[in-house]
């Protein structure tokens, strides 16, 4: 008490994942810069930030860290940076820098630098002066299946091939899905062209890659993708309005930093009404009064994340404007905090099931396990109430393939199945709400104990008459099996 143990906090961002790919460092053709960069006017030196270089494909030729501060020397925050080429040709270079405290990535201005083989620009005493032009680029995380993003960033309106093209490595099959300007979608795909110079090794391309493209930060966009993979979006940052009509809408999270619900969502929970619905892919919560009186939301939802979409319901007639609150840089919320989903979904769509489980006796902390077939869809953990505030995800399929609709509950505790669900089985619909926290829905299930214990049940409780083939979940010996 008498003497405090000092403590000092370094706060990191999601580190982008720059690494000079094998072919450009076999080549060994290379130049080197000594480089300064300038925050805002101030001379960047933390020994976490990156400086970057790229050609016009994106491709990165060179990364190098700035040296930590030096107290003064010559070296305080310089970048020894080596820019790679896999030919001796005069390549024009783009550069880009990561502020590891904040986990932006901004855009520099232009040097009209261009790749000089075996030349060296700057000196530790005189450095080539890198200064942020306001433009930022955003880094989005895209895992195997259907993501649904938003963009921080305004991306500067060009053609499909300029926004996408250069953003990704992609894989035929990846998909973007845009709206229309009648509010319909478009779903474009990233396919193999025909190569007339190398039949053996065809080419990608985007659809409708030549036709111009408004990506609008308001608004939820759905990415799917054959692989994890990281996207990387040039743009600039601006605020709006987010404008919520009746029923459900798409909308994007534009924001620097993950947020709690209530913070992110203050202005819309006023204008708001009990039964109102925001979800993610994978968790969700619904607008509700405490016993004061207060609004509040209820559910699995508890932080707003960036660069995520989301959707939100809208129950009343007329529409609501709402704004996300701004913070100065130096503020930050971490993203240690947010609560994990009890079940990741990659679908692209899904419904949301506030539920109550009939039959059996429920715990806290017991898990309502929803399956399609034989894969989970959803899980959800009871509250103190015994509530579950399950969101069913769609299937996994690719863009255009069917997904089935039936679906089957568990009940467990401790990764044991407590029982199953009866003769009844809920259909899966896109959007769908089941349930309030006012009046959920009700599940009604078979205790595993009712069943025999050398028999096979489906989990809709119907015992068969032998061992199954199809694909599925089971019940056998009162144990839960899984036949793919």
């Amino acid at each position: 008490m008498a003497e405090p143990l000092p403590l000092s906090i370094k706060v990191r961002g999601d580190k982008p994942d720059w690494a000079v790919d094998d072919e450009l460092l076999k080549a060994n053709i290379s130049m080197s810069i000594i480089g300064q960069v300038f925050v805002d006017g101030s001379v960047a030196h933390d020994s976490d930030d990156m400086l970057a270089a790229f050609n016009k494909e994106h491709r990165l030729m060179g990364v190098a860290y700035l040296s930590g501060e030096k107290n003064g020397l010559a070296d305080d925050g310089l970048a020894y940076l080596t820019v790679y080429n896999a030919d001796y040709s005069k390549t024009p270079l783009y550069f880009e820098f990561f502020d590891a405290s904040t986990g932006i990535i901004h855009q520099m201005t232009g040097k009209n630098i261009v790749f000089t083989s075996d030349t060296v620009l700057g000196t530790a005493d005189e450095p080539v002066a890198f200064e942020c032009n306001n433009g930022l680029v955003q880094a989005i995380q895209l895992k195997q299946g259907w993501n649904w993003v938003s963009f921080n960033v305004e991306p500067v309106h060009g053609t499909v091939g300029d926004l996408l093209d250069n953003a990704a490595q992609w894989q035929v099959g990846d998909a973007l899905e845009i709206e229309r300007a009648n509010g319909t979608f478009n779903l474009l795909g990233y396919k193999a062209m025909s190569n007339s110079y190398d039949p053996t090794t065809p080419l990608g391309s985007w659809d409708c890659a030549d036709s111009i493209v408004n990506i609008d930060p308001r608004k939820m966009y759905r990415f799917y993708s054959n692989d994890d993979k990281v996207a990387y979006f040039p743009g600039y940052e601006d605020r709006y309005d987010i404008v919520v009509n009746k029923g459900w809408n798409r909308i994007g999270f534009i924001s620097r930093y993950n947020l709690p619900l209530g913070t992110a969502l203050a202005q819309y929970a006023d204008l708001g009404q009990p039964g109102d619905i925001v979800k993610s892919q994978s968790q969700f919560a619904v607008l509700s009064l405490d016993a004061s009186g207060n609004k509040i939301w209820k559910g699995t939802l508890t932080f707003l994340k960036m660069g995520e979409g989301y959707m939100i319901k809208n129950n009343s007639d007329a529409p609501i404007k709402f704004a996300y609150p701004s913070y100065l840089t130096a503020s930050r919320y971490g993203g240690e905090v947010l609560n994990a989903p009890a079940h990741v979904n990659v679908s692209g769509t899904n419904m949301t099931v506030v539920a109550v489980a009939e039959g059996v006796e429920v715990l806290p902390g017991d898990r309502l396990v929803a399956y399609r077939g034989a894969e989970v869809c959803g899980v959800a953990e009871a509250d103190e109430q015994g509530v579950f505030y399950l969101l069913v995800g769609g299937s996994n399929a690719a863009p255009g393939e069917m997904e089935a609709t039936a679906i089957t509950f568990t009940l467990e505790r401790d990764d044991e199945v407590q029982a199953v669900t009866t003769s009844r089985q809920m259909t899966y619909r896109v959007n769908d709400a089941l349930g309030t926290p006012d009046a959920p829905t009700t599940i009604s299930f078979l205790p595993i104990a009712a069943m025999d214990s050398d028999g096979w049940y489906n989990l809709s409780g119907v015992k068969l008459d032998r061992r199954p083939s199809q694909r599925g979940v089971y019940i056998h010996n009162h144990e839960k099996v899984t036949i793919k």
